[in-house]
């Protein structure tokens, strides 16, 4: 026999009510939905989204840029995930867009780091638009 105040002995009927009452909304939502619509529900996304969802990193970058959207080119960039000198630079040039004070403390020209990081993107990118 548990002894007071002990969690054995601790009326489990508030809890099971929670699990019974969330387990009836989950079971309506998993009976009223079918399930293509629960695990990737199309019909909420644009044409437009759904495009720049299934396109690579790399083409939605490239997209950006023809579109004159430097900035979230750079953003996009900045989340690569190999270490190489480039990406750095792109990470560093979201970060001073992002905290330009914080790069003013340490003396650096934080429109200056943007613009260098956005030419090394369109020498990247955008090679040759000729």
């Amino acid at each position: 026999m548990a002894a007071k105040g002990d969690i054995a002995s601790v009326s489990t009927t508030k809890a099971d009510e929670g699990i019974r009452a969330f387990s009836v909304s989950r079971l309506h939502y998993f009976t009223s939905c079918p399930r293509s619509t629960r695990r990737f529900p199309i019909e909420q996304y644009s044409a437009t989204a759904l495009a720049l969802i299934m396109l690579s990193k790399s083409a939605q970058i490239r997209q950006k840029l023809a579109a004159g959207d430097c900035i979230d080119a750079l953003r996009l960039a900045s989340h690569f995930f190999d270490r190489s000198r480039d990406t750095k630079v792109f990470k560093r040039g979201w970060d001073a867009h992002n905290h330009p004070d914080f790069y003013r403390q340490l003396g650096h020209d934080p429109q200056e780091i943007t613009a260098a990081a956005i030419m090394l993107l369109k020498k990247i990118f955008q090679p040759d638009t000729r």
